[in-house]
């Protein structure tokens, strides 16, 4: 490899003996974080998700969105509810305020609806959306999230051991099984089940990021809705990481997916009215 800031490859990364836990899993892990320092990227050979299974899910993909406008809208994200799953059509994005050229479905682990966790109303949690046709979509879909979350669990593990941490280091104290976005508290810690936590560092950042913004909060308020903040975290992660800017361009911009989040997620106005407050005193940027 090159040195730091080489961004002319992207490293290719036999990831077997890692994915199946062997000796050389730890050779496998010092050039992960070889590429993650240097290029920020890599690609991974050997990591035993079937080209038989990612070409099915392709093609069922393909059927499904060849469909008609209205056919696909029987799957429409309205129906979804608080669990945040279903079909978006083209424009029913928003990126920095303008509508994106793109259309997609949100699938997340499959729950059923006698979940203790969907019976709660917990947000972004039940079952997904599936259309009736293609029919083999949802075995596709379902197969295919299974087997990269394993990958992304061994390929966590593998970066925690570059970084000189136990292996079970994230397992332990970021991800666990559940929704693929938020799960609920686990001995008292909130998780997000196989990605982010939003824990209570992250929201002391984000709370701390505000008040350096000039934003006023309501000590009240943020109490209140705090199960509202952390969902709004997992709608769109920059306002945990980098800030509020691309969302409060999309909510002022009325983005559909935004606004309807807001609306399953309650106190729609609050975060509105911030997002509003930080485009008057950083002219919008």
């Amino acid at each position: 490899m090159s040195g730091p800031g080489d961004f002319s490859h992207i490293p290719t990364i036999d990831v077997r003996e890692l994915v199946a836990g062997g000796p050389g899993r730890f050779a496998v892990a010092a050039r992960l974080g070889e590429a993650c320092r240097e290029s920020g990227f890599f690609y991974a050979l050997g990591h035993g998700v079937g080209e038989d299974l990612q070409q099915r899910l392709a093609d069922e993909s393909r059927r499904f969105f060849a469909q008609e406008l209205d056919t696909k809208l029987r799957i429409r994200m309205a129906l979804g509810g608080r669990a945040w799953r279903g079909y978006f059509p083209v424009g029913g994005e928003l990126t920095s305020g303008r509508p994106d050229q793109k259309e997609g479905i949100y699938f997340g682990a499959e729950l059923a609806s006698d979940d203790p966790r969907v019976r709660a109303g917990t947000p972004l949690h039940g079952p997904n959306l599936f259309p009736e046709e293609p029919a083999g979509l949802r075995a596709a879909v379902l197969e295919y999230m299974d087997a990269m979350t394993r990958l992304g669990h061994r390929l966590v593990a593998g970066l925690a051991l570059a970084l000189d941490l136990p292996e079970s280091y994230f397992a332990e104290r970021y991800t666990a099984e559940g929704d693929t976005r938020m799960s609920a508290a686990t001995e008292g810690k909130k998780r997000l089940a196989r990605g982010f936590v939003v824990n209570d560092a992250m929201l002391a950042d984000f709370k701390a990021f505000l008040q350096s913004e000039k934003i006023k909060i309501d000590e009240d308020a943020w109490t209140k809705d705090l199960e509202f903040i952390k969902a709004i975290i997992h709608y769109d992660i920059d306002l945990a990481l980098f800030g509020i800017s691309e969302a409060q361009k999309n909510l002022i911009a009325k983005d559909p997916q935004a606004q309807y989040a807001l609306a399953q997620f309650g106190e729609a106005a609050k975060l509105t009215e911030l997002a509003k407050n930080r485009a008057a005193t950083k002219g919008g940027n």
